[in-house]
């Protein structure tokens, strides 16, 4: 089945100002996994200025495929759709 085909797979990560423990550990895990098509949501209660200088940079430097919005708090059923 050519990666086109393939289901898109979201994984949704919640956290909250942990942004050593999302660039150390989390997103490079789900970057290693070998299933080709998914998004990586990463949702953050009332994200700091500090967690998305951090995780700019960190996308910058990665080959992550990156979109990095910051909105007003809202629930994570809301956030996947927005």
């Amino acid at each position: 089945m050519a990666e086109q085909e393939l289901p898109l797979v979201s994984v949704v990560t919640s956290t909250w100002r942990r942004a050593d423990v999302l660039m150390q550990r989390c997103i490079p895990s789900v970057m290693a996994q070998s299933y080709p098509n998914f998004e990586h949501i990463i949702v953050s209660d009332r994200p700091d200025d500090e967690l998305l200088d951090k995780l700019r940079s960190f996308l910058d430097e990665s080959d992550a495929p990156d979109k990095v919005r910051s909105s007003r708090s809202m629930s994570l059923s809301e956030a996947r759709w927005s």
